[in-house]
């Protein structure tokens, strides 16, 4: 019917997430992110792909350079901005 099967969905930035918590009176002592595997520009492309027949598999497996391209851009990139571009977003708090 339009909704997420749970019933309800929020989308939140780390700040906006972090704001609330702490608003709460708690303390926020870790945030982290996640992203789908495989990405949603895969999943994306693997779906228009296979309207012109070809099939990608659903989770591929690159050689094992790429792992090790993946580390390194990931090292790279500031914290923040992986947790502004994750998926999904937590924070671990504790009281004051």
């Amino acid at each position: 019917m339009g909704r997420w099967f749970a019933g309800w969905e929020t989308e939140f930035t780390v700040s906006g997430l972090s704001r609330l918590i702490e608003e709460r009176g708690l303390r926020v002592v870790g945030i982290y992110g996640h992203n789908p595997s495989p990405p949603i520009w895969y999943r994306g492309l693997r779906r228009i792909l296979l309207k012109t027949g070809l099939r990608l598999p659903m989770y591929p497996k690159g050689p094992g350079i790429l792992a090790g391209v993946r580390r390194l851009l990931g090292s790279a990139v500031p914290n923040k901005i992986k947790l502004n571009t994750a998926m999904v977003i937590g924070c671990l708090a504790e009281k004051r």
